[in-house]
């Protein structure tokens, strides 16, 4: 589809791409941010479009609908639970070279190798099983019913997870059988505690989504996934979603019946016909909502001042589908913005050389010994910056004072590892020895991970003794006393990930025992080189 357009915007960042997972039907409905809502006909299995601006696709499989699946969803580690209709079927689309592991309750159930911009799929009878899956390359994984019910695009499993429970849900533990203590704390301002050893079940908060927002938040370094079904009309279900999957641009490519909006933050979203959406709820527990039943009509984009995350249900299907683009931020669509299409919309169909976007998940431990209940972590035994780099090729380690550790600072920092079961992951103290200093005067010490800018949702143990003066991103993390998990969204510049602290004796910053970090660079290369299946080029600026 090629069109022309001039556009008044306050920022130009990138949009994402989006894989066709299962959508067979002449029917697959684009949205571009100008509102444009096009079919763009039947495309196969695996197409991928892209475009620098954000859009939505999803496809009409004779009444059911098939979300595409934004590659801002990818990953290594899933975790999924089908509440009902088997046997079901689970997709695999692999972004690089994989071999994925699937267990059934703890159990082995299949293996699976996926070359890169290919898929597999695999069906059984998986009814309230928890369906785990590791995986050793970046995928995007999907999940529908044989009979046509509950498609799903599957996030990335995380330590906290957004939604709401319609008429059913369920958390689950990536962990089969190990019991995780999940905690729910809602935007009415309630909390609960929730045992997520295998699946921990929630009753209805009420048909077609008309109840609270909740997060679902599990200890640090474990692993949740949740979903909800049946909304009281049609057979569809949503996924709960981490917020490295919340965006503040939100193009709707169907007339809703209802809309809900869910974020972490008290945002106000508009469209470009004025009108304006406020998210309320409880600042306690961070969680805010906004619901309408009033229809919302395809073509609308809701621009917001905070990352949110939509569903909505189809007023031609009764089905709920969620918008899931990822982190695109503010595009500039507001009330001021001007969008002119000055050409008629076509549609080529090519074959290119390409690059997906960049996905990152990754775990570090800093205790020199990997632990069972966090699965392909990379260990950081203490080795100056520049010493190493996981497999996408991103440089980590340590730093003294901004610069990459000498022999003798980075002697100081492999010397302060130490092994679990201390502090449940073992751990890493900053500077041990006191090295990193400028006379009497303690320099920064700093972990660094080279990934490129974006949004990503990290957490970073400080598991013991003093932290006044830990810090990520520069910010202090607000420790107390006791182990503290700082979790959060954050934008990483050109500068990579970071976090801080001072030498052993300072009594500022003691260790760190686990990072974690998932998200998507926000400037996507898309003009590299390697296969890639037949791509729509769609450019709308």
């Amino acid at each position: 589809m090629s069109t022309s357009t001039t556009a008044t915007t306050t920022t130009t960042q990138e949009g994402r791409s989006m894989v066709n997972m299962w959508s067979s039907s002449s029917t697959n409905t684009f949205v571009g941010y100008n509102g444009t809502v096009t079919n763009i006909g039947t495309q196969a299995i695996g197409t991928i479009v892209r475009d620098s601006a954000p859009f939505y696709i999803v496809g009409d499989n004779g009444g059911t609908l098939t979300e595409w699946q934004s590659t801002a969803m990818a990953g290594t580690v899933f975790v999924h639970s089908p509440y009902r209709n088997g046997p079901q079927m689970y997709r695999m689309y692999a972004l690089e070279a994989a071999t994925v592991s699937v267990y059934k309750n703890g159990v082995l159930e299949a293996t699976q190798n996926v070359a890169a911009y290919s898929y597999e799929t695999i069906t059984g009878a998986y009814t309230s099983y928890v369906m785990s899956f590791n995986s050793t390359g970046s995928i995007l994984l999907a999940s529908w019913c044989t009979d046509s019910a509950d498609y799903n695009p599957i996030p990335p499993a995380s330590q906290t997870i957004y939604g709401s429970c319609s008429t059913l849900s369920a958390v689950y533990a990536y962990d089969y059988g190990e019991t995780v203590s999940v905690t729910q704390s809602c935007s009415d301002g309630t909390t609960a505690t929730l045992s997520a050893g295998s699946r921990a079940t929630i009753s209805t908060f009420g048909s077609q989504y008309t109840g609270k927002a909740c997060k679902w938040t599990a200890p640090a370094g474990k692993l949740i996934g949740g979903a909800t079904v049946g909304d009281g009309d049609g057979g569809d279900s949503t996924t709960f979603l981490p917020l490295t999957l919340f965006q503040q641009v939100t193009p709707l490519p169907k007339t809703l019946e209802y809309l809900f909006l869910i974020s972490d933050q008290a945002a106000t979203c508009s469209t470009a016909s004025g009108t304006t959406y406020s998210l309320t709820g409880s600042a306690t527990n961070g969680v805010y909502k906004y619901y309408t039943s009033s229809n919302i009509a395809a073509g609308t984009v809701l621009s917001c001042d905070a990352p949110i995350t939509a569903l909505g249900d189809d007023t031609s299907t009764n089905e709920e589908y969620q918008i899931i683009l990822g982190p695109v931020w503010a595009y500039g669509i507001s009330t001021t913005t001007t969008v002119t299409t000055t050409t008629t919309s076509t549609i080529t169909t090519t074959t290119t050389s390409t690059t997906s976007a960049v996905s990152v998940s990754y775990s570090f431990l800093f205790g020199g010994e990997s632990v069972s209940s966090v699965p392909g972590a990379i260990l950081d035994t203490g080795h100056s910056y520049g010493d190493y780099k996981t497999s996408q090729g991103y440089t980590y380690g340590w730093l003294c004072d901004g610069s990459p550790m000498s022999s003798s600072q980075e002697t100081s920092q492999i010397s302060g590892v130490r092994a679990p079961p201390r502090s449940t992951y073992g751990l890493n103290h900053f500077d041990r020895e006191n090295v990193c200093k400028s006379g009497s005067t303690y320099l920064p010490v700093t972990w660094k991970l080279d990934v490129p800018a974006g949004s990503y949702q990290v957490s970073v143990l400080f598991p013991e003794s003093y932290k006044s003066q830990c810090s990520v991103m520069g910010t202090n993390a607000g420790c107390g006393s006791s182990s503290c998990t700082y979790s959060s969204t954050v934008t990483v510049g050109n500068d990579g990930f970071y976090i801080g602290g001072f030498g052993h004796d300072s009594g500022l910053c003691h260790s760190v025992g686990l990072v974690i970090i998932s998200g998507e660079e926000l400037d996507a290369d898309f003009n590299g080189t390697g296969p890639v299946a037949p791509a729509l080029q769609i450019a709308l600026i």
